[in-house]
């Protein structure tokens, strides 16, 4: 990711690969798809931006608590960062060898 992009930005990037809206990330909703999504930007928004505090990232993911997001970073380190819904199907839509 390249340095003048936004934590906005990034959300909105990831919020379309997964086919929810920004809100639906920084909301309240805790579905499996919206969670992935939400962990995916939490993830993304770190890379991008090392240097901002989890504060500043809770910030942008509506005001979340630090541990919160600490929570999401560590659960994507554990299990990766969660695919888009259409990297999951495409990944298992070929024929059998």
């Amino acid at each position: 990711m390249t340095a003048g992009i936004t934590p906005r930005q990034i959300i909105a990037r990831i919020a379309a690969e997964h086919g929810v809206s920004p809100a639906d990330i920084a909301g309240k909703v805790r579905t499996a798809r919206i969670v992935a999504a939400r962990f995916a930007a939490i993830h993304a928004v770190k890379e991008a931006k090392p240097a901002y505090s989890l504060t500043q990232i809770a910030n942008h993911f509506g005001h979340r608590h630090h541990t919160t997001i600490l929570h999401a970073l560590r659960k994507v380190e554990s299990d990766g960062v969660p695919l888009p819904p259409a990297a999951l199907t495409s990944s298992h839509s070929g024929a059998a060898p």
